[in-house]
């Protein structure tokens, strides 16, 4: 888990993501280590602000800018294959630099099972994959034995993905 820090309460320009675990880490050694150190302690992130805060922790260096990020119209199925390819845990969304959201796996995966975002063998990347159904044609047959899917119902990696199809954001 973690949070993503941005610039202040009024302005959501995205400057990155923090880790939970190893910030929780740094501070429970640090307030192990000196007895000056409070819970109560102020911290700063000097890097990403130009204000001081006299005796403050900097907590600079776990700010993860790295962390992938995507537009609110990013199809469904590239979201998918953000997380299935790049093994990655959470994905920020974000529009002109400010952060428009955020999307975990758990959530993603949790959200396609549960049907909140409506059946995914409808998502318009696959069904324009397919093509027209003909009858005429046993290749437009939902049982296509050479048509791959993973649990989902979406093509699998390599399969011809459109990415001028945009499939909803998912809301939280």
């Amino acid at each position: 888990g973690g949070f993503p820090l941005i610039s202040s309460g009024e302005d959501h320009t995205l400057l990155g993501y923090i880790h939970t675990e190893p910030l929780r880490r740094h501070l429970e050694k640090t307030l192990g280590q000196s007895a000056l150190m409070r819970e109560d302690f102020p911290v700063i992130f000097k890097k990403y602000t130009t204000s001081r805060v006299q005796g403050a922790l900097d907590l600079s260096k776990f700010v993860d800018e790295t962390v992938v990020r995507i537009v609110p119209e990013t199809p469904l199925a590239q979201v998918h294959n953000i997380f299935r390819q790049l093994g990655v845990k959470i994905v920020l969304v974000a529009r002109f630099g400010h952060l428009a959201g955020i999307i975990t796996k758990k959530a993603f995966v949790d959200h396609l099972q549960e049907g909140h975002i409506g059946h995914v063998a409808k998502d318009p990347v696959v069904h324009a994959l397919e093509g027209p159904a003909s009858d005429a044609s046993p290749d437009a047959s939902p049982e296509r034995k050479d048509h791959k899917e993973d649990r989902f119902g979406l093509p699998k990696s390599g399969a011809g993905l459109r990415s001028d199809l945009a499939a909803p954001l998912l809301e939280p």
